[in-house]
């Protein structure tokens, strides 16, 4: 039985590469020392929904591999203190599958929805929940042109 980590909404390869690029179109945080690659695989990946197996207090358990959900975000931030940067997701709606399950927002819960974009060496991705819940003044935030929406499943994750 395989061992599950967190349950998440997790980037199609389409929209990871797309976050990737317009992070390195808009502020290359690459010249400042940060990685879209940690030990444990690439970044961004996903938007954390719980840890462990699906939490049915907050979410449908027949949600898993079945429906497609939409990320939209605007903006991302980063600290260099911290050393990580993440995107807030504003809205997480489910796009795909059961008709009675399409435009429901998808919970999460962390205090602010987000994809970890890239981190530094020796950071931590789950930083990225420091970042966006304690107000800091070396945070600082790229907002991009317009809104963009990220495509994702529902999956549960190990290691």
């Amino acid at each position: 039985m395989a061992i599950i980590m967190y349950t998440a909404a997790v980037l199609t390869p389409m929209s990871s590469d797309l976050l990737k690029w317009m992070v390195r179109g808009s502020l290359n945080l690459e010249q400042f020392g940060y990685n879209f690659y940690t030990k444990n695989g690439e970044l961004p990946h996903h938007m954390t929904i719980n840890m462990g197996e699906i939490d049915t207090e907050l979410n449908d358990i027949n949600l898993i591999d079945i429906v497609s959900v939409d990320l939209w975000i605007k903006e991302f931030v980063y600290n260099d203190t911290l050393g990580v940067a993440a995107a807030p997701v504003y809205s997480a709606t489910i796009s795909n599958g059961p008709i009675n399950k399409l435009g429901k927002e998808i919970k999460t819960i962390n205090k602010v929805p987000h994809i970890t974009l890239c981190v530094k060496e020796g950071s931590k991705p789950y930083l990225s929940n420091t970042l966006l819940e304690i107000q800091r003044l070396e945070t600082k935030t790229y907002v991009f042109d317009r809104s963009y929406k990220l495509e994702s499943w529902i999956k549960e994750c190990g290691p």
